[in-house]
């Protein structure tokens, strides 16, 4: 079942005076709200660059709690915007000469 002429028509006259309209109003027929997030304003990402010079040692739990800004936030700002890469140091056992013969024998056996 197809749609009455008119209706179409109807519906078509009110799309076209609605993005008409529109353009007149703003200069552009887009719907003008943007999409996506908005983005992370430079004083927060300063205030987050001096916290981390201040204490580079301090967790981003801390770090998202002292800022007032979310935890994943920080997390990309830290990693993203300021090239700071988290790492941990592991300490291990260090191998003395003495240890050679000792782990080629453990190889052959």
């Amino acid at each position: 079942m197809k749609y009455p002429v008119v209706i179409a028509e109807k519906s078509l006259k009110t799309h076209i005076r609605r993005i008409v309209a529109r353009f007149n109003d703003t200069g552009s027929a887009s719907e003008g709200k943007p999409t996506g997030r908005p983005q992370v304003g430079e004083d927060v990402v300063e205030d987050i660059r001096t916290r981390m010079e201040q204490s580079p040692k301090k967790s981003l739990s801390k770090l998202s709690l002292q800022s007032g800004v979310p935890y994943s936030t920080c997390q990309k700002i830290v990693k993203e915007k300021l090239h700071m890469h988290p790492y941990k140091i592991s300490l291990v056992q260090e191998l003395q000469t003495a240890d050679f013969p000792r782990r080629m024998q453990w190889v052959s056996s």
